[in-house]
């Protein structure tokens, strides 16, 4: 992504290895978030599939649990 070929371009600009780091570490959880959005559904959508019932129902509430 363009996020990281700027990181990558300017790695010489970074006073430490500890504010490079943090850069790095940075931009891994913004890519991760995406991810851990789309992991439920992906979940869901997949055990339907498969002819199963689905624990969590593909809402964009969470179920009560109690």
């Amino acid at each position: 992504s363009r996020a990281w070929l700027k990181l990558f371009n300017t790695q010489h600009r970074f006073p430490s290895d500890k504010t490079l780091i943090l850069a790095f570490t940075s931009l891994e959880q913004d890519a991760s978030e995406v991810w851990s959005m789309l992991i439920g559904p992906a979940i869901v959508m997949t055990e339907t599939a498969l002819g199963k019932t689905p624990i969590e129902p593909l809402t964009a509430v969470p179920a009560d649990r109690n």
